[in-house]
């Protein structure tokens, strides 16, 4: 059983997503990436990316990773946050603790695509 589907299937990538953009959008310290984004854009393009992601059938129509974060200047703190963040909003949706842990390195294997390298 996919990972999408341990958490709710659609039903519930939409409220892990919901949850999770919550926290990333209010967080002060994350303000830069936030501030004036196109939220309604953001939050669907990051619902379709867990779900393809995490094994489910839908469609995700953004770009790729590399090419959407690459001059953004996320750093590793920056990243950590946002994943400390999708951890607390895991427990809050009540994922089963074992399928929250594989999500989340799922998800933090990202570090290296999303994160801009210190003097770039």
């Amino acid at each position: 059983m996919s990972l999408y589907d341990q958490l709710g299937g659609k039903p519930g990538i939409g409220r892990l997503v919901a949850d999770f953009y919550a926290r990333i959008s209010s967080d002060p310290g994350l303000d830069q990436w936030f501030a004036r984004a196109d939220h309604t854009r953001y939050r669907a393009q990051l619902r379709a990316y867990f779900a393809v992601s995490l094994g489910g059938p839908e469609e995700y129509r953004g770009g790729d990773l590399r090419t959407v974060h690459g001059d953004m200047g996320i750093s590793r703190a920056a990243f950590d946050t946002v994943i400390d963040h999708l951890s607390a909003a895991l427990v809050a949706v009540e994922a089963d603790p074992d399928v929250a842990r594989k999500v989340t390195r799922e998800l933090r294997s990202l570090r290296a695509i999303v994160v801009t390298p210190p003097g770039s």
